[in-house]
């Protein structure tokens, strides 16, 4: 309300309206068509819930009671599922309310939305179990998806639970895979079920090769609808590590002498794998250990980190110091774990020293065109010409000999 006094205009102050939500659902009472019990696919009835208020409608909770309430679920838009659902005004949501009865005969169960409305809605859900006369099976799953595995090794188990929904004995000949990757073992009491009794079908995946497997797994039984099949799949991954492979096992050394040294043997160490691979050294283990040593060209002493394709080299050296077979081994340590060569020779004694020479005497010898002797005035044997022709020239010529009486 306005006015004007003493031409100030004055303007009355006015209480505004509060806002405040409030609750339709298009039904109080739902009733789900006949459904054979344990059905794997539930019957579903869709509630709807209108915000007829002015201000927001927080759903906190939708809350079942009743003697069967488990055997009805909830889902859709309105479920708060551990959070609050905020519907503005009007707006809706729905309630999405299936029925799995697990045993036969009439149903039923209260659904009570909690809010911040000043009323909240009751909404009755009810339904007629049938039981089978026929032997009959129901499926925990007709589409069995695994998580992603690792290549080569198994996942972890699965269940594929069966369920004797019928009244007479169910008797299962075989559980089969299309797929070798995906191994199933069923219980004992799966082989004869009793009406109501229940039996798990453990099922295992271990990929042969990185990507997606797929694969169906066959119930052959006496119940109606056989055989049933469940499809299985399921990817596959290499995991990223490194892997080390030797080009040779074993370095073999010809015999050789103790105390020498054999030429030096190599081989090489690759990363086979699908990711670096480090490497932290090498060295020389074994019984005769010290006979053998790491060749100076040994780069995986060194190299650190392999790649993918990556190679080092790996020397060794045999020096033996006793005669017989040798052995040891080269071991290198990586992030894989460990490589080990073998390695073996044979030792021989060393050859003996060559023989010392034996001392000669060396005989007269005769100049060259001299080879007439004459006789030893001594009568001692022959006298060498060459040697008297150096005493005695003039008796050798006939040189007249002077007389000591001239």
């Amino acid at each position: 309300m306005r006015k004007t006094v003493c031409g100030i205009l004055l303007v009355a102050a006015g209480t505004a309206s509060a806002q405040a939500p409030a609750i339709t659902a298009s039904g109080t009472t739902f009733s789900f068509a006949s459904t054979p019990i344990y059905v794997t696919t539930p019957s579903t009835a869709t509630i709807t819930l209108t915000n007829s208020g002015t201000g927001p409608l927080l759903i906190s909770s939708i809350a079942k009671s009743g003697a069967n309430a488990t055997e009805f679920e909830v889902s859709g838009s309105c479920d708060p599922n551990g959070s609050p659902v905020t519907v503005n005004a009007n707006a809706t949501c729905t309630i999405n309310a299936s029925f799995t009865p697990l045993s036969g005969g009439s149903r039923s169960a209260t659904l009570t939305v909690l809010s911040n409305a000043a009323t909240n809605p009751s909404i009755t859900v009810s339904g007629t179990a049938t039981v089978p006369s026929t032997p009959s099976i129901v499926l925990s799953t007709t589409n069995l998806i695994f998580n992603t595995t690792t290549v080569a090794a198994p996942s972890g188990t699965r269940q594929i639970t069966v369920v004797n929904n019928g009244s007479q004995p169910v008797m299962i000949q075989s559980v089969t895979s299309s797929n070798p990757e995906f191994v199933t073992t069923p219980a004992a009491n799966c082989a004869n079920l009793a009406a109501g009794d229940i039996c798990t079908i453990n099922t295992t995946f271990t990929p042969a090769a990185a990507g997606t497997s797929t694969g169906m797994i066959t119930i052959t039984s006496n119940a109606s609808g056989t055989p049933h099949r469940i499809t299985v799949s399921g990817p596959g991954v290499m995991t990223a590590t490194g892997a080390a492979t030797l080009a040779a096992n074993t370095l073999s050394f010809p015999s050789t002498p103790t105390g020498t040294t054999a030429t030096v043997l190599r081989t090489t160490l690759k990363n086979t794998g699908n990711a670096p691979l480090t490497v932290a050294g090498a060295a020389i283990n074994g019984t005769n250990a010290a006979e053998f040593k790491l060749g100076a060209g040994s780069t995986c002493t060194t190299v650190g980190t392999l790649s993918v394709d990556q190679s080092c080299d790996l020397e060794a050296d045999f020096t033996p110091q006793a005669t017989g077979a040798r052995s040891g081994s080269l071991v290198v340590t990586h992030g894989a774990g460990t490589s080990t060569v073998a390695l073996d020779g044979t030792a021989t004694a060393p050859p003996p020293p060559p023989a010392a020479p034996t001392p000669t005497t060396p005989a007269p010898t005769t100049p060259t065109g001299s080879s007439a002797q004459a006789p030893n005035s001594g009568g001692g044997g022959a006298i060498d010409l060459a040697a008297l022709l150096l005493l005695a020239p003039g008796a050798l010529l006939g040189w007249p000999r002077r007389s000591s009486h001239a």
